[in-house]
C-alpha cells in the first residue's frame, strides 16, 4: 500500500486523464464488427422440379403412372418438353399403353427398344384388315394318314400348342406366342418311343422352364405317372426335379385334363371310373411334394390365380370359390384338411350358373425379349349359362371377365369381410360381364373355346353366326382402352365410322364400370371351330378348318378396327 501511495503522489493527475483520453480515442477509432441478422441474410434460391438436371426429372417421371406423366406435362414447358423428347419416358409411356413391361437388362439401347415398340404398336394399331403372320405352323388336310391327329392346348408361362401324331409315333410343339413377326416359330419333335410303359393321356410343357410333362397310364391301368422331362433333351429328366416322376396315389384314375404350369407348381383335375366327382391336384414338381388336392361335385374346371391361390367353379354353381394354396412341408400324401377350405366366395348374378373357368397362362419374362405383356393385367374369363332370357329379356348373359387385380383386392380384405360377398358388392370393384342379343345367342358357344393371354381375350363368331369368321378382341389394359381414339396411336383408326360402330353394344358392355376396348378383327381366312388363344402381337387358332382342314393359324392385330357397324336391334 505503501508503493501505490508513493506511485499516486509522484504522478500528476493531468498525466492520468491523458492516458484515460488516449485509450477511449483508441477505442473509438476502432472499425465496429459487423453483426449477421437472419434479416440481413441475402433471400435464398428458391428451388423446384424444373431446376433439377434433366435426366433426374425423367428418371422420376419414369416412376409416375401415364396420367401422372401427362398432368406434368401440362404444368409448364420444360416438363412437357422433357416428356416430348427423352427417350426413356416416351418408352415408358408406350409400355403402359400396349400394356407392357420392360424386359430383363440387355446390351440392347432403349432407343432400339423405343423403336421396336413404336413398330409394335404401329402394327396393332393399324388399317381394316387381318393377315396370317406365320406360314410355318401345321396345316393339313384330313386324310386317312391324318385323321388321328390332334391339337391341344398347354397353359404356362405363355401358351404353346401340341399336336400328337399317334401313327407316326412323335408329338411336335410349337410356341407361336413371340413378340418377333419375322422370328421363325421355335418347335420340338418328341418321340412317343421314349415312353414305352403305357398309352399318353396328356401332355404340358412350359418353354421358358426347359419343362416337358407327360402323362402315362401305368402298366398296371390303376394310376398315371407324370413324367418331368427336359423339353430340348426328353430323354433325360429335368435337372431341377428331385425325382423323374410325379406318381399319385389314387386308383382308378381315368384321365388327367386342364393342366396348369406356374413356375414350380403343376395343377390338373383328375376324373376316375365309376365315380363322379372330380379331383385336382397341385404338386411342386420340382421337389415331388403335393401341396393341395380336393374333391369337387360335378363339372369342374378351375383357374391358378397366382402362387397362393386359385378360383374353383362347378357346373350348376352360382359362385365362384377361392383356395389358398399352402406350400407342404413334406411329401405327405394328404395336406391337411384345414387348407381345401375356401377362403372367399363370389356371388355370380342371379339366375345365371357357372359353365367352364377358362384356363389361362400367368405370363413369366422370357430372358430374350424386350418387352412383354404386363402380368398384373391378366384376367380369369368364366363362361356362365344364362336362365332368364325371355322375350321382354331379348339379351342373354354369355361370360364374365375378371381382372386379377379385382382378386387380389379382395382378398387383402379383412377375413370377416371375405365370406360369401354377393354380386352387388364386389362386382363394382371390377368385372366384365357379357351379354349378346338374341339373334346372334349362338355366339355364347365361342366363349368356351376362348383362353386370354394379359390383358386381351380374343372371342370368335363362328361361322354359323352374323359374323362369320371375324374375331373381337376385348383389351381390359385401362391406358389402352383411355387412349385408343388417340391420334397418334390409332393410325387409320381416325377415318370416321358410323356413330353406332361399336362392339360395346353387341357385348352390352357400354355402361361398365371397368375400363376396356373391343377391337373388331375382320373375317378375311380366320374361320375355324376349335381353340382361339389371344398373344402378344394377336391371336392364335387351333382346331378344325372348313370341313377337312386342321391345323394351327396365328394371326397379327396388324389390322384391327375399334369398330363395327351393328344393325339397329342390338
Amino acid at each position: 500500500m505503501s508503493r501505490l501511495k508513493s506511485f499516486i503522489i509522484r504522478t500528476r493527475p493531468s498525466t492520468i486523464l491523458n492516458r484515460l483520453r488516449r485509450k477511449r480515442r483508441f477505442v473509438a477509432e476502432e472499425v465496429p464488427l459487423a453483426i449477421t441478422t437472419p434479416a440481413s441474410l441475402p433471400p435464398p434460391a428458391r428451388s423446384n422440379l424444373c431446376s433439377l438436371p434433366s435426366e433426374i426429372i425423367a428418371s422420376i417421371l419414369c416412376l409416375c403412372t401415364v396420367a401422372e406423366i401427362h398432368s406434368c406435362s401440362l404444368l409448364c414447358r420444360t416438363l412437357e418438353c422433357i416428356v416430348r423428347t427423352d427417350l426413356y419416358v416416351r418408352y415408358k409411356i408406350l409400355l403402359d399403353l400396349n400394356g407392357m413391361v420392360d424386359g430383363p437388362p440387355s446390351l440392347v439401347p432403349v432407343s432400339e427398344r423405343l423403336r421396336l415398340l413404336e413398330t409394335y404398336t404401329v402394327q396393332c394399331r393399324d388399317n381394316p384388315e387381318v393377315i396370317s403372320r406365320r406360314w410355318d405352323l401345321p396345316f393339313w388336310q384330313v386324310t386317312l394318314e391324318t385323321v388321328d391327329w390332334t391339337v391341344s392346348l398347354s397353359f404356362s408361362s405363355h401358351i404353346s400348342h401340341i399336336v400328337m401324331k399317334p401313327k407316326l409315333q412323335v408329338m411336335t410343339i410349337y410356341s407361336p406366342a413371340t413378340t418377333n413377326l419375322l422370328c421363325a416359330t421355335e418347335q420340338w419333335v418328341i418321340p412317343l418311343t421314349l415312353f414305352p410303359s403305357g398309352p399318353i393321356v396328356a401332355v404340358s410343357v412350359d418353354v421358358l422352364q426347359d419343362l416337358l410333362l407327360v402323362f402315362q397310364q401305368a402298366t398296371d391301368t390303376t394310376h398315371i405317372i407324370a413324367h418331368v422331362r427336359s423339353l430340348r433333351r426328353p430323354e433325360v429328366p429335368h435337372a431341377s426335379a428331385v425325382l423323374p416322376v410325379l406318381h399319385t396315389e389314387q386308383n382308378r384314375l381315368k384321365r388327367v385334363e386342364r393342366i396348369q404350369i406356374h413356375e414350380n407348381l403343376v395343377a390338373w383335375s383328375a376324373s376316375y371310373y365309376q365315380n363322379r366327382s372330380d379331383d385336382i391336384e397341385i404338386w411342386d414338381w420340382k421337389a415331388h411334394v403335393l401341396i393341395w388336392r380336393r374333391s369337387f361335385q360335378g363339372m369342374l374346371s378351375f383357374a391358378l390365380l397366382d402362387k397362393s391361390h386359385l378360383v374353383v367353379g362347378c357346373g350348376g354353381w352360382n359362385e365362384l370359390r377361392v383356395y389358398h394354396i399352402a406350400a407342404a412341408a413334406s411329401t405327405n400324401s394328404e395336406p391337411p384338411a384345414t387348407e381345401r377350405k375356401d377362403i372367399m366366395r363370389l356371388r355370380l348374378p342371379e339366375k345365371t350358373k357357372v359353365e367352364r373357368i377358362q384356363e389361362a397362362s400367368i405370363p413369366s419374362l422370357p430372358p430374350d425379349v424386350l418387352f412383354w405383356p404386363d402380368p398384373s393385367l391378366r384376367m380369369v374369363t368364366i363362361a356362365i349359362s344364362d336362365f332368364a332370357t325371355t322375350s321382354s329379356n331379348p339379351r342373354t348373359r354369355v361370360g364374365l371377365i375378371i381382372p386379377y387385380d379385382t382378386f387380389r383386392a379382395l382378398l387383402a380384405e379383412p377375413a370377416t369381410f371375405r365370406g360369401r360377398i354377393p354380386w352387388s358388392v364386389w362386382s363394382p370393384r371390377g368385372s366384365l360381364l357379357l351379354s349378346m342379343p338374341s339373334f346372334s345367342q349362338r355366339s355364347r358357344r365361342s366363349l368356351p373355346s376362348s383362353h386370354s393371354f394379359g390383358s386381351r381375350l380374343a372371342v370368335p363368331f363362328q361361322s354359323y353366326t352374323w359374323l362369320p369368321g371375324t374375331v373381337a378382341v376385348i383389351d381390359i389394359n385401362p391406358y389402352g382402352a383411355r387412349y385408343s381414339r388417340h391420334p397418334l396411336l390409332r393410325g387409320t383408326w381416325q377415318a370416321k365410322v358410323p356413330p353406332d360402330s361399336n362392339l360395346k353394344l353387341l357385348f352390352g358392355t357400354e355402361d361398365a364400370a371397368l375400363p376396356h376396348v373391343i377391337y373388331h378383327v375382320g373375317g378375311h381366312g380366320v374361320h375355324g371351330t376349335g381353340a382361339v388363344v389371344a398373344d402378344p402381337y394377336g391371336f392364335t387358332t387351333a382346331g378344325s378348318f372348313e370341313r377337312h382342314y386342321k391345323g394351327i393359324k396365328t394371326y397379327s392385330l396388324d389390322f384391327a378396327v375399334e369398330g363395327l357397324w351393328l344393325p339397329q336391334v342390338v
